[in-house]
């Protein structure tokens, strides 16, 4: 009884389309529209349709549809039509041209990962069906991959029950019943009660093969109470069918019968003459079981009722197997009625037939047996091609080790290259920075020797003049040499002072402390250092007291300089006036310096620029000192000045 399973299962196998029962209203929407590609979407559906009924008018549709799609250049059109092609062609049976038509598909829908999915899914099941489980595996997981890129949880549910079919097929039911829960889990998510009940029914067929027939039993009722909600007629029939055989099989042949009873009447309903047939002879083996138990006449003459019954109408070709079964059903049952006459008659058919299948049989164990001798020849091979490619392997990672450690000496001679490539530059580097360290040097004692010399001879020259002829002068006049000098002294004091500062400004780590401070501190210190020039008229503008952030000293320093030189600039000038400004322009806080001197040329004021200039308008230090503390602070300086005009000096912070 157990090997009922397996044969069941291949009645039960899902094909991979839906059969549609609303042709007439697809023909009636056909008729009245006038769309091209409705029309194709139309008869691609009635080919579809047409699978079970009459496939040679599948077939028709789907050319209509190709045709017309072929009209308007519609490749999506083409493509569902070739599937519709491969469809039908399937149905009949016609493998090639169902693996062509689908093939066909395929060209026609690359950038539909959708379609193309489905497509692969039924190549597999071609090939499921012609018996070539790998191939019918391969297009199942190349479907399976773009079905989960896509995130079609619904497709992907069915192709993992395809799956699950190829591996009912090859008998690995463990594997099967992995990919049959693993659809069932994806429908289960999605409420698909119909492919739900598939599932159940698809894991408890994988039970009873593994002979676990009271786990199959709870899968096949939960099922049934699906079905029985949905009156789907063949889920149901199916359902009944496989619980009356687990309960024959658990020894309970009342409630089998009960369960074989629905399943024939169903059968007999919708005419599926397989399963009636099938129904029947299952009911006639537990009658002749109840008549051995009992030994009730009346069991015995329904098994026999049956079983002619049966015997008239199957078919010998179309199911050879349910045959020599009835057979031998037939030989038994007349064995039990003394009527040995006919049961050495059914007896001698099934041997018949048996010897058939078993000279078959034998035929394949020969074919074993010659192909098994070819393995062990080519196994043999096998172990010399081992030899020679172990061999082979030991020369390529001799050679690869040679390699290696040449690019081993070769990185050591790159690295060491590099190495010294480093040390050069850092030496040039060193070599820069003592040229310039050098030329700063020259630079500061030739500004040494151009702002000091004056202030200090002019004081010396006093002193001289006090101490070797003070009877030539008189008191007004020892009292304003002696402003001038203190005045001297002190702008000496101011230059050395800014000597330290630019000193500072070249050496390594001496950086600006940026703080904020008002403009107005800054102006206040710069009229108080210039109160002793009384000949200048000074003006100091800051309407909105603008607050800077900045080191306060370093722009105290370049102010100072700058109001110096402007100083400078104004002697024999009639009203000499220096203006200083602060304001805010283009989001910046600026400051000016103008003068109304006699001005100067660019060149003259090169020295605020360039880094190299020794010497600029008769300053000396102030303007190397102003350029450097500039950049220092990130201060922008610009100079415009004209001849006999003035010179207005901005800096921008």
């Amino acid at each position: 009884m157990k090997k009922i399973g397996l044969l069941i299962a291949v009645l039960h196998f899902h094909l991979i389309f839906a059969q549609d029962n609303y042709i007439d209203s697809l023909k009636t929407v056909l008729n009245t529209t006038k769309t091209d590609t409705t029309k194709i979407l139309l008869y691609n559906e009635l080919a579809q349709s047409y699978q079970y009924n009459d496939t040679e008018l599948g077939l028709k549709y789907a050319n209509l549809g190709l045709q017309l799609s072929k009209k308007i250049s519609w490749e999506k059109g083409m493509a569902q039509s070739y599937s519709t092609f491969g469809i039908n062609y399937y149905v009949q049976n016609e493998i090639k041209k169902a693996l062509y038509s689908f093939n066909q598909a395929l060209h026609y829908c690359k950038n539909d990962k959708k379609a193309k999915s489905k497509i692969l899914k039924n190549i597999g099941a071609v090939y499921n069906t012609a018996g070539n489980y790998d191939k019918a595996l391969r297009f199942n997981l190349e479907a399976l991959k773009i079905s989960e890129e896509i995130n079609d949880k619904d497709h992907t549910a069915k192709i993992y029950t395809n799956m699950g079919n190829i591996y009912y097929y090859l008998n690995d039911t463990k594997r099967a019943i992995t990919y049959y829960k693993k659809s069932l889990f994806i429908n289960q998510k999605l409420n698909n009660k119909p492919s739900i009940c598939k599932n159940l029914q698809n894991i408890g067929s994988a039970l009873i093969i593994e002979g676990k027939d009271i786990e199959a039993k709870k899968y096949y009722t939960e099922a049934l109470k699906i079905a029985e909600n949905s009156n789907d007629k063949e889920t149901l029939l199916y359902n009944y069918f496989y619980l009356g055989n687990i309960e024959n099989n658990l020894n309970n042949p009342e409630k089998a019968l009960n369960y074989l009873d629905l399943s024939e009447k169903i059968a007999t309903e919708i005419g599926n003459s397989d399963l009636m047939i099938l129904t029947a002879k299952e009911k006639s083996a537990i009658y002749l079981e109840y008549y051995r138990k009992t030994k009730n006449k009346e069991w015995l003459a329904k098994s026999e009722k049956i079983t002619l019954k049966i015997l008239k109408k199957i078919d010998l070709e179309e199911d050879l197997q349910t045959y020599m079964q009835i057979n031998k059903l037939a030989s038994e049952l007349y064995e039990e009625k003394r009527d040995f006459k006919k049961s050495f008659y059914y007896l001698k058919e099934f041997n018949k037939l048996n010897d058939s299948i078993l000279s078959t049989e034998n035929k394949e164990t020969l074919r074993n047996l010659e192909n098994k001798k070819i393995i062990e020849i080519k196994e043999k091979q096998l172990q010399i091609n081992n030899l020679e490619l172990k061999a082979k392997e030991k020369q390529k990672w001799y050679f690869m080790i040679g390699l290696l450690l040449l690019s081993i000496i070769g990185a050591l001679l790159f690295f060491q290259n590099q190495s010294r490539k480093k040390t050069n530059h850092k030496l040039q580097l060193l070599n820069s920075e003592l040229n310039e360290a050098n030329k700063a040097k020259t630079r500061f004692f030739s500004i040494l020797n151009h702002d000091l010399r004056g202030p200090v001879a002019n004081l010396v020259f006093f002193l001289q003049l006090q101490k070797e002829s003070p009877e030539l002068l008189d008191e007004e006049s020892i009292q304003r040499m002696q402003d001038k000098t203190m005045t001297g002294a002190e702008n000496l004091l101011a230059s050395m002072e800014d000597i330290l500062q630019w000193s500072k400004s070249q050496m390594e780590n001496f950086k600006p402390q940026p703080q904020k401070f008002q403009i107005a501190t800054l102006f206040e210190d710069t009229q108080k250092h210039f109160l002793s020039v009384e000949n200048v008229q000074f003006q100091f503008e800051n309407p909105n007291n603008l607050i800077l952030v900045s080191d306060e000293n370093y722009l105290k320093t370049i102010v100072r300089n700058l109001t110096g030189n402007a100083v400078k600039a104004l002697a024999k000038v009639q009203n000499p006036t220096i203006v200083w400004k602060a304001f805010q322009e283009n989001g910046k806080t600026t400051l000016s310096i103008t003068d109304n001197g006699k001005g100067a040329s660019q060149e003259e004021f090169k020295a605020l620029y360039d880094a190299n200039e020794v010497t600029g308008i008769k300053t000396g230090l102030g303007l190397h000192l102003i350029r450097d503390l500039a950049k220092a602070i990130d201060c922008e300086i610009s100079v415009n000045s004209k001849i006999n005009e003035g010179t207005t000096i901005t800096l921008k912070l």
